[in-house]
């Protein structure tokens, strides 16, 4: 990693503004708890494939606007010049309500496509308002579908960090190495593909639990 991307993450991490204040954090919604552990696999998944990451969403990336908080992971990937920005989203392909008239049902990524598109139109707008991002940052974002899948952009974006450490011999054969594995994560990739799927759908089978236990108490 350069000394340009090290120092630039630097400036952002000491930003006092680059986690929310304690206050707000007390008491994070189950669908809050799933957005922010996906972030941190991000960031874990970046760290063991040695490359510098954000421990937290920061904020001071716009002048006029410190407080906006575009990027849930800031990275600066492997031979590139610039820092990579990742705003993660989680969407639910079977809430129909919201889908395009005309259409009984999304088809595969299609609602991972349909949130991608929303959240870089919102990301454009606040360039427009408050001019380009300081630190230069390339804006990118990763959608995960609560059935456990990954949006097409966000799967190119896994592929980039797992050519990184094929590429860097980091995860080839973890029982060789003698570091923990499973049978079916025995490597990079499939470590990372499992963890991130997996805490997506034990979140979301929490938010279904909880949802029951409220209907059933109302129904006393």
């Amino acid at each position: 990693m350069s000394s340009i991307h090290r120092n630039s993450l630097r400036v952002v991490s000491a930003s006092p503004m680059g986690k929310p204040p304690p206050g707000l954090c007390m008491a994070p919604t189950l669908l809050t708890m799933m957005h922010n552990k996906v972030a941190e696999c991000w960031r874990s998944m970046l760290r063991e494939a040695k490359q510098d990451v954000s421990d937290a969403e920061s904020a001071n990336w716009f002048r006029q606007r410190p407080d906006l908080r575009p990027f849930d992971v800031v990275t600066g990937l492997r031979g590139k010049s610039m820092l990579q920005g990742w705003d993660i989203g989680i969407t639910d392909p079977t809430r129909v309500g919201r889908l395009p008239a005309g259409i009984d049902y999304f088809k595969k990524g299609a609602a991972a496509a349909r949130m991608a598109s929303r959240k870089a139109g919102e990301y454009a707008v606040m360039v427009s308002m408050y001019g380009e991002p300081r630190p230069s940052i390339q804006h990118g974002v990763i959608v995960h579908e609560v059935s456990g899948g990954l949006g097409k952009k966000a799967s190119n974006q896994l592929a980039e960090v797992l050519d990184i450490a094929k590429e860097l011999k980091i995860g080839i054969n973890y029982r060789e190495e003698g570091a923990e594995h499973t049978w079916t994560a025995n490597d990079f990739a499939t470590k990372w593909v499992q963890r991130m799927s997996f805490t997506v759908v034990k979140f979301r089978a929490m938010t279904v639990l909880a949802g029951l236990r409220k209907a059933a108490m109302a129904a006393i």
